[in-house]
């Protein structure tokens, strides 16, 4: 399809999930209270290793669902062929989503470290106020991060969505409903339980090793995204991913840096010792106490809010890098700080997926319509 043709089509859908969600904020309206609570951060217990344990499991419990279930024959006898392995994995979203969560609360991180679902901020507590703040932010954030993602593909190579070479193909007309699940659905379910709720909650407690580990993980990406994804002779190395890569991995150490800079001169002495007025002595220690050296007072206050907002960051950074088709990450990145946001000011992952499930709807409805 033409780019302007598509870009007229993605609007239109987006216009009639608008005026949904518009109507919905009004409704919602009468009902729910001030839009935002008062500032605060959710308490988290759960460390980096479980984050880590919990992507793979990500990675690994569909591939490994699939491999037995394609052994076994079940999808020869469910399409009476063998199928793409992206078929196979949309035919199972119901059946791992359902696994994958099962396995994060009751295997990693309950039993780890104590840590329930309405920890990491799957909660109905204001659920009124979350929906019409979610509902609210799609109507202003997509026409942003759309104008920027196809100003992008007018000026710069693109690689194909998977999804798209899929239903260019042979399918069942019951594949459309699970590709409506998986992205709209699973997708963001699962995403912003893993970014916005674990990653960007353990991050703004990070150590500073952890932050190097995920600058990198971006890395990483970056250069995953960058390798050839086509086949000769069109295949290329997407040079822009990996300068797109190396820019946000060095905006988000050099923030790090700023923020723990005083840290690692001082250590936790910056937190503890008063603000030097003019002139005003330094207490001495009382005689015969041992002192506790405890992180708190104003610094610490202000180098805890500064953690969880560059959170924000690191969080959208890796969402954003993980996506391989070249040039969504850059406006991925954008959705992946409004998304980031609304969870750091919220504490609730509600707005954040209502947000991302509308705006990954507003992309399954052009494809669908595309391919009608």
């Amino acid at each position: 399809m033409d780019l302007g043709a598509e870009l007229l089509l993605n609007l239109e859908v987006y216009l009639a999930l608008a005026l949904v969600a518009a109507a919905g904020v009004v409704i919602l309206g009468r009902f729910a209270g001030r839009w935002f609570p008062l500032p605060r951060l959710r308490r988290g217990r759960w460390s980096g290793g479980e984050v880590l344990l919990c992507f793979l499991l990500f990675r690994i419990v569909p591939s490994i669902l699939v491999y037995v279930f394609d052994e076994s024959g079940f999808f020869f006898w469910v399409f009476g062929e063998h199928v793409k392995p992206d078929r196979q994995f949309l035919f199972l979203g119901p059946l791992y989503l359902v696994l994958l969560f099962a396995f994060y609360i009751t295997l990693v991180l309950y039993p780890i470290s104590g840590t329930r679902p309405s920890h990491v901020g799957l909660t109905t507590a204001r659920w009124q106020v979350n929906i019409r703040l979610g509902l609210a932010a799609f109507c202003l954030a997509t026409p942003v991060v759309l104008g920027l993602s196809f100003a992008l593909h007018a000026v710069t190579p693109s690689t194909p969505h998977q999804l798209e070479e899929l239903v260019r193909g042979p399918h069942f007309g019951f594949e459309w409903g699970l590709i409506a699940f998986g992205t709209v659905i699973a997708a963001p379910l699962l995403e912003e339980w893993l970014f916005r709720g674990l990653m960007q909650g353990w991050l703004r407690r990070a150590s500073l090793w952890g932050h190097l580990v995920i600058a990198v993980l971006g890395l990483t990406a970056g250069v995953l995204q960058s390798l050839p994804q086509a086949k000769p002779p069109d295949d290329r190395i997407v040079w822009e991913a990996l300068v797109f890569a190396w820019l946000l991995v060095s905006v988000y150490i050099t923030g790090v840096l700023r923020i723990w800079r005083p840290v690692l001169q001082s250590g936790i002495q910056h937190f503890v010792e008063a603000p030097a007025e003019s002139g005003a002595p330094t207490p001495a220690p009382v005689e015969g106490q041992t002192p506790m050296l405890l992180p708190q007072g104003p610094r610490w206050e202000a180098f805890k809010i500064a953690n969880a907002r560059w959170a924000i960051v690191g969080s959208a950074m890796i969402f954003a890098l993980v996506h391989v088709h070249w040039p969504d990450p850059v406006p991925l990145f954008l959705l992946g700080l409004v998304l980031g946001w609304l969870a750091y000011r919220t504490q609730s992952l509600i707005p954040g997926i209502l947000l991302h499930a509308m705006f990954n709807a507003v992309a399954f409805g052009a494809l669908w319509f595309s391919a009608q």
